[in-house]
């Protein structure tokens, strides 16, 4: 869904949800001098400048590639969790249901915090009493799951396919290439036989 198709939909919704949307949703703080154009034009901006993740609107399956999450409120966050992950930057809203790629979801359940817990067991007198203990930094529900490809924007792809030959490079000959070296190992196709010959007269050509 685009941001304008997104903008339209929440155009239709009636002004109490559209208050709600904007205040839990995108965090928008309103009075009553605000009027619908104004949250709209307001949502639209977080949409396009800070990459916020929409709510779900019905009740249909995730995209391929897709989790629908539900990330609480708890221990006193309650701002938009930011994620950025290979590039891929999004602002994931509290307390309601989203959709976002499964490495977004996987990346949220990796993260941990140190958190202070007393040991009962323990003297009060004992240092031991409170301990450091390992515990998820957030509390994020799995609601629905559709397997398939990582959800990558276009450029994300293309930067992959760029890099392939690189990581060959690397993977045969062990350091990173120059643009020359790369072009030239393929040209020869030195870089698919990996002979070493092949690769000492690029390197050679590219000093």
């Amino acid at each position: 869904m685009t941001v304008d198709e997104r903008i339209k939909m929440l155009s239709e919704l009636s002004w109490p949800e559209l208050r709600t949307a904007a205040q839990k949703e995108y965090g928008i703080s309103l009075s009553s001098r605000h009027t619908k154009d104004w949250i709209l034009a307001e949502i639209k901006k977080k949409l396009t400048d800070q990459n916020y993740v929409p709510s779900v609107f019905g009740d249909g399956a995730p995209f391929p590639g897709y989790c629908r999450i539900k990330l609480a409120k708890a221990n006193g966050k309650s701002r938009p969790k930011i994620k950025n992950i290979n590039g891929y930057r999004c602002a994931i809203p509290r307390d309601v249901v989203v959709d976002v790629p499964y490495k977004v979801y996987q990346s949220i359940l990796d993260e941990f915090e140190l958190v202070r817990e007393e040991d009962l067991s323990e003297p009060e007198d004992s240092a031991s009493r409170f301990k450091d203990v390992r515990a998820p930094a957030e509390m994020v529900s799995l609601i629905a799951y559709t397997p398939g490809p990582d959800p990558r924007p276009v450029w994300e792809a293309v930067k992959e396919r760029k890099n392939q030959k690189y990581i060959e490079f690397v993977n045969a000959f062990g350091y990173w290439p120059t643009d020359i070296e790369l072009k030239q190992a393929i040209q020869s196709g030195q870089l698919k036989t990996q002979n070493p010959d092949a690769l000492a007269h690029a390197r050679q050509q590219s000093a």
